[in-house]
């Protein structure tokens, strides 16, 4: 079955348990991606991001024994003095349905 939660719903022990029980995590890039250090060796994670390189979440997957990969969302840009949110068009749904979890 899967479920969806939003990270700031839950109480920091619900975070915990919910990082620890996961078989597969679907995320957006940022600092709430570092409760993967409560997941179990071998858990997927798939961490939606922009088009902008960051390796820190997968750098840690790879110490924490994780199955890390990375799926890229839209074209990174600077909008209104911030920046563009992380967007699942058509073909990031598509590509999510087609993977082999």
């Amino acid at each position: 079955a899967s479920d969806v939660y939003k990270r700031q719903d839950l109480a920091f022990e619900e975070q915990v348990k919910l990082f620890q029980s996961a078989d597969v995590i679907f995320a957006s890039h940022g600092a709430a991606l570092t409760n993967i250090i409560w997941s179990k060796p071998g858990t997927k994670i798939f961490e939606l991001f922009q088009e902008r390189e960051d390796e820190t979440f997968w750098y840690l997957s790879q110490i924490l024994k994780l199955k890390h990969y990375c799926i890229k969302t839209v074209k990174f840009s600077k909008k209104n003095n911030g920046y563009n949110d992380t967007v699942l068009t058509d073909e990031v749904l598509e590509k999510i349905k087609n993977l082999d979890l």
